[in-house]
């Protein structure tokens, strides 16, 4: 009938002289050995998948830190590839120089190379700081030097000595810049 029964069968008890209610309790018993046995089985399974699921996030934090030391390592690479043909007509300009082109054309070619390198900056979200004209701002210019400019307003900026520039709205270096100082 079951494994209980069996036991006793085999240990020289008859199962038929046990009265009803010791044979509930031992059907209770194996029933609940059963359920002990199915959690047992359960708990192993829950394991098992717990297992399956930290192999498998560490095999994402894996794969998710190649990708990130591989976006670091090749960030710039669009930059880079935008500045080549800049440099290729550096080269040119180079070149005419040397086989005596015009220093007219040697001047165009430069002003061209100038554009193109503010084209693919600007392109990569880098953008120049406009300096002369404009107030005085801290956040954007590093002023090099006050003096005092007939017919131009205090804290306006009059020359600049380098450019600044912003990529996506940082500041990444500041115009160097000279400003008007009443008094």
């Amino acid at each position: 009938m079951n494994d209980y029964t069996d036991e006793m069968t085999d240990s020289g008890i008859d199962p038929s002289e046990l009265s009803d209610e010791l044979y509930d309790e031992l059907a209770e018993l194996e029933a609940k050995n059963q359920r002990i046995q199915d959690l047992q089985t359960e708990v192993e399974d829950v394991r098992n998948q717990l297992l399956r699921s930290a192999a498998e996030l560490q095999n994402f934090r894996r794969r998710a830190q190649q990708q990130q030391a591989d976006l670091t390592k090749f960030a710039i690479e669009n930059f880079v590839v935008s500045l080549l043909p800049v440099l290729d007509n550096f080269e040119r300009t180079q070149m005419a120089a040397a086989s005596g082109a015009s220093l007219e054309s040697l001047v165009d070619g430069v002003q061209m190379v100038q554009r193109q390198m503010l084209n693919a900056f600007e392109q990569s979200g880098v953008k120049r700081i406009r300096s002369v004209g404009q107030p005085f701002d801290p956040a954007l210019h590093e002023a090099l030097e006050t003096w005092d400019a007939e017919g131009v307003d205090d804290g306006i900026i009059t020359d600049e000595s380098e450019s600044g520039y912003v990529l996506n709205d940082r500041v990444i270096r500041p115009a160097r810049v000279r400003v008007c100082k009443r008094g």
